[in-house]
C-alpha cells in the first residue's frame, strides 16, 4: 500500500456521491500524508465498549486507515490478514454488516468487500458508472 500511496495523489473532500457510493463524504481516500495506523484516537472508547459488552476487542494496532469519512469514520486495511474494514461509531449505511464478534458502532465488514483489492475494483466500477 505504501508504494500506491506514493504513486497516486490520493482525493481530498468527495462528497455528493450517489449512495451507498465508497466516495461520498469523504475528507480523504488514499492521501500518503492523511493515512494513520490505527483507529485514531478511538482507542479507550473501543475497549470500554467491547468491555461493557464482554467482547474481545481485535487487534487494531496495525490497520491502516486510508480513507477517513467526514463524521471521522475511517476504512482500515489489515497489512497482516489483507483485509478491508470499516470502523464507523457514527453510520447510517445499508452496505455494511457487523464484524462478527464486535459491538455496534464498532467494525464492520463492507459487503461485498474483503480486501484491497475488491475495495479498490468496487470503486472503480462506481466511477465508472458516474461517467457513462
Amino acid at each position: 500500500m505504501k508504494h500506491l500511496l506514493s504513486e497516486i495523489g490520493g482525493i481530498h473532500e468527495s462528497y455528493n456521491q450517489p449512495e451507498p457510493s465508497l466516495s461520498n463524504n469523504q475528507n480523504f481516500m488514499f492521501t500518503q500524508s492523511g493515512c494513520f495506523t490505527g483507529i485514531g484516537g478511538c482507542e479507550e472508547t473501543y475497549e470500554e465498549i467491547c468491555n461493557g459488552e464482554n467482547k474481545q476487542p481485535i487487534d487494531f494496532k496495525d490497520l491502516i486507515c486510508f480513507v477517513e469519512e467526514a463524521n471521522g469514520n475511517m476504512t482500515l486495511y489489515s497489512p497482516k490478514n489483507k483485509e478491508v474494514l470499516l470502523f464507523a461509531g457514527d453510520h447510517c449505511f445499508d452496505n455494511v454488516e457487523v464484524l462478527e464478534n464486535q459491538p455496534d458502532y464498532t467494525f464492520y465488514k463492507i459487503n461485498n468487500i474483503t480486501n484491497f483489492v475488491d475495495y479498490v475494483e468496487t470503486l472503480a466500477a462506481e466511477w465508472k458508472n458516474e461517467i457513462k
